[in-house]
């Protein structure tokens, strides 16, 4: 806010939700199973992937991360 960085939390909270729920903003806990090094990551062609921390993977590359993973 006003070239500061601030939390997105005092962001969010501060604007107006939208009417569209599906255009709202949401935080989501995320407890981690199990962390690797960079170097031991799995990055292969035609594994699902996405930017958001939840989503609903309608795609039949998820099924293959799943078990790939």
């Amino acid at each position: 806010m006003d070239g500061k960085q601030v939390p997105a939390s005092d962001v969010l909270a501060s604007s107006r939700p939208p009417d569209d729920p599906e255009k709202m903003e949401h935080f989501v806990p995320i407890e981690w199973a199990e962390t690797v090094r960079e170097d031991n990551a799995i990055d292969e062609p035609g594994l699902f992937g996405n930017r958001n921390t939840v989503c609903a993977p309608k795609v039949p590359a998820w099924q293959t991360t799943i078990e790939r993973l």
